[in-house]
């Protein structure tokens, strides 16, 4: 099967087994971090964190053990898992070996990677839109990169090829200062001079993805980013494909749209034998960011083989639907049940006491 299907973020067909808290994601604001430093002193606040970074991952650990059993086989992990220790604000300035558990927290990620690799699940990361490579602010940029090493150096320590098969997707945000080919260089190479301060591992790993309005769209991001960095200095980026942008943000040659076949042959091939890992989503209304709850119907095949990661409100609850079409009103007591079955009560407790304060805040 050409079509392979990827969540985003949390299982609501895990949250539906079990809607107390304890498969959700558990953040903590800058605000409460401070307030429980300030009242505390800051062993109590990293222990706080800690706590709720561990928990995150012993999450997504289950939840990358969980979707094959649904025929899932791409998960994109949260890139808030982390909350403020990947933040690298001033104001707070937490690395993980400051945590009481950072040791736990290593065998975590370590076991993510070790079920995914068995279960043959690849990963994903989608960092925040504060980051871009295109920018002429030093401090833009040095944030941009600390984040970007960061989600690579999650993916090396949880045993992750250094490739783009683990891809950290990124979309360009920022448009060229004039509409025309020298400006549109300008920003390339600004990007590509970005691009070369990150790490090694990180630059194996970082896709770029079209934007859903301004100047990087399909074609533009093709020419420039791929064909050009490729002719000029023998390094085209790999490109992922948003379907939702492309519609609302087409290349045109000659004022012909390019169709979306094209745009997904064209960027299939800068991935150059790995299966790329692209976006797909409908929106409830033309203008809207909001995701519908259902797809309307399954991911065309489009004669690629294509892991879509897919933007639907009922996440793996709507995927089921093309994964399992047969068996969709089995999963939730069926497969469920062989991967909970009260496992993770020390999970829930902890959810519990982290949503009560960050009610609180």
């Amino acid at each position: 099967m050409n079509v392979l299907y990827g969540l985003i973020g949390t299982s609501e067909l895990l949250k539906e087994k079990d809607p107390d808290g304890s498969y959700t994601f558990a953040g903590i604001t800058k605000k409460t971090f401070l307030g429980i430093q300030e009242r505390q002193g800051r062993e109590e606040a990293l222990q706080e964190l800690g706590g709720r970074i561990e928990h995150n991952l012993n999450l997504t650990k289950n939840i990358v053990e969980f979707i094959p059993k649904v025929n899932i086989k791409h998960y994109r992990i949260s890139s808030s898992i982390f909350s403020l220790a990947a933040d690298f604000s001033d104001e707070v300035l937490v690395k993980i070996t400051d945590l009481p558990n950072s040791s736990k927290i290593l065998e975590s990620i370590r076991a993510i990677g070790f079920v995914a690799r068995q279960n043959n699940v690849t990963l994903s990361v989608y960092p925040d839109s504060t980051n871009t490579l295109i920018s002429d602010d030093d401090l833009i940029i040095d944030k941009t990169i600390e984040e970007l090493n960061f989600h690579s150096w999650f993916f090396e320590s949880a045993g992750c090829p250094s490739n783009v098969s683990n891809p950290i997707i990124i979309k360009p945000f920022t448009d060229p200062k004039e509409d025309s080919h020298s400006s549109a260089v300008k920003s390339t190479l600004t990007l590509y001079e970005n691009f070369q301060k990150l790490n090694k591992e990180t630059q194996k790993r970082v896709v770029i993805q079209n934007m859903a309005s301004g100047f990087w769209n399909p074609i533009n991001l093709f020419k420039y980013l791929h064909v050009y960095l490729n002719e000029k200095h023998g390094k085209g980026m790999v490109l992922s494909y948003d379907n939702i942008a492309d519609n609302r943000n087409p290349g045109k040659i000659e004022d012909t749209e390019v169709e979306k076949e094209v745009n997904i042959g064209a960027f299939h091939e800068t991935w150059q034998g790995a299966i790329p890992v692209f976006l797909w989503s409908e929106k409830v209304s033309l203008a809207s960011k909001t995701p519908v709850d259902y797809l309307s119907e399954g991911i065309p095949d489009f004669n690629y083989n294509i892991k879509w990661e897919c933007d639907v409100k009922k996440r793996d609850k709507a995927i089921i639907k093309f994964t399992m079409p047969e068996a969709e009103d089995q999963v939730t007591e069926q497969v469920i049940n062989t991967i909970t079955k009260n496992k993770y009560q020390k999970s829930r407790d902890a959810s519990r006491a982290f949503n009560a304060l960050y009610d609180k805040a």
